[in-house]
């Protein structure tokens, strides 16, 4: 079981390496058991590695860099450059410290890791046709691009393609099944699947969970496995999955080589089906909970945590092509509070809205519920 990314055939489950955490606190044998991991993968098949300059600052293209040391022909490495890089000279000299950190002299896919609205997108496909004929990278990728974003950057791109889009799709957050899924899957581009597992996130229902534990252990594999082989199912999907084991890495492998029956494929899409409700920003309560959280608008434009994207880009490229991902909500059981909602996801994304709109227009939302 493969899928195509351009010419090549990758391993429907690629190898994710983002929270490899900063340089500054990295250790020898910490990064040897992160190599080591990455490198169990390979030998699995996994040949497809996801990586990014914004990764632990460039930390996480260094142990990539150690893993595929001596096995650079048998791995597709994808990295991706920061939304303050879409200048000209910035692309190229972030191409350059990437290919350093990686240890090697060409990157197989090299993607847009977010739009910029303030940077013309002919400035960055120039910069990326320029590196394509010098033989630095093989591949142009775009991620968290809309269907819209996609059709005009390839435009401007020309006759050579954007061979895919990275997109973050699990069982919660489908919304890429209303027109990029269908469009990608119609004109052959690859569609990289981040956080395929919710980032570990709990979010849902007894009923749900059961659903899924019941047809795990009909297969004999785990509920993780049942997700992600739910996932690469979907045509031109490539799930990208974290691992910091080989244990972990190998039920990765595994779940690419058990076929799910249509009526689970089905039951699980079914149980999963999301409807987007509209709230008011003023209604939604924002708690940090140990994470980098702004709460006001105020600090998000500041945006002292240095996020990326930025509450403010976000909130123009919000505007500019009226996207509307939903954000993610449960209920506030206080219902004496003037909150009527508790924000749980996508809390730069509910701050570029309310810079974008205010706080009168009524934002998407899922609704987590209960049972």
């Amino acid at each position: 079981m493969f899928r195509c990314i351009g010419n090549d055939c990758v391993f429907p489950i690629g190898q994710g390496t983002t929270g490899t955490g900063p340089l500054a606190n990295a250790s020898d044998e910490g990064d040897r058991e992160r190599a080591a991991v990455l490198r169990h993968g390979v030998d699995l098949g996994m040949n497809y590695i996801d990586t990014a300059e914004l990764y632990g600052g460039g930390h996480a293209e260094i142990v990539v860099g150690k893993a595929i040391r001596g096995v650079r022909d048998r791995v597709f490495i994808a990295s991706k450059f920061n939304p303050d890089h879409h200048r000209f000279s910035d692309v190229i000299n972030a191409l350059d410290g990437s290919l350093k950190r990686l240890g090697t002299d060409f990157i197989d896919l090299y993607q847009i890791h977010w739009p910029n609205p303030r940077v013309p997108i002919q400035e960055t496909m120039e910069a990326l046709r320029v590196l394509v004929a010098q033989g630095k990278i093989r591949y142009i990728g775009v991620s968290n691009f809309t269907l819209q974003e996609y059709v005009e950057a390839q435009r401007v791109f020309g006759s050579g393609k954007i061979v895919s889009n990275q997109v973050e799709y699990n069982l919660v957050e489908r919304s890429i099944e209303e027109a990029w899924l269908p469009y990608s899957q119609a004109n052959q581009i690859a569609t990289l699947a981040y956080s395929p597992l919710d980032q570990g996130r709990s979010g849902f229902t007894r009923t749900q969970q059961q659903l899924l534990q019941e047809i795990a252990e009909g297969y004999d594999k785990t509920v993780f496995q049942v997700i992600l082989r739910w996932i690469v199912d979907h045509g031109s999907v490539i799930a990208i999955a974290k691992s910091a084991s080989m244990h972990h890495t190998s039920q990765n492998a595994e779940a690419a080589q058990f076929d799910l029956s249509t009526d689970d494929m089905e039951s699980i899409a079914k149980a999963f089906q999301r409807k987007t409700d509209w709230v008011l920003p003023a209604e939604v309560q924002v708690k940090a909970e140990g994470k980098p959280v702004y709460g006001t608008v105020e600090e998000a434009m500041k945006n002292r945590f240095d996020l990326f994207p930025s509450p403010e880009i976000l909130a123009e490229n919000i505007a500019k092509w009226k996207i509307q991902k939903p954000i993610r909500l449960i209920r506030n059981p206080d219902h004496a509070g003037p909150f009527r909602y508790i924000l749980v996801g996508e809390h730069i994304r509910y701050w570029a809205w309310v810079i974008a709109f205010g706080w009168e227009i009524p934002i998407p939302a899922y609704i987590q519920e209960v049972d």
